[in-house]
């Protein structure tokens, strides 16, 4: 589902890398859920996952510039 929105963040490759990394999660958990990824590979994702797409562009605008 993210993938559908790829066009509409045609001038951002900082959105762009955050729906790819989204996919790359919602994959990881099919994978969990169907046994064929370790759940520890899961939490690492989801730690990669929530530190660059929630603090990454928190950080960006804390520091008062735009986000890429």
């Amino acid at each position: 589902m993210p993938l559908f929105y790829f066009d509409f963040f045609t001038g951002s490759w900082m959105f762009q890398s955050i729906l790819l990394i989204w996919v790359v999660t919602f994959a990881t958990i099919a994978g969990v859920t169907y046994g064929k990824v370790q759940p520890k590979v899961l939490a690492f994702v989801l730690f990669v996952t929530a530190l660059y797409t929630f603090w990454t562009p928190a950080v960006i605008l804390a520091l008062g510039n735009e986000i890429p």
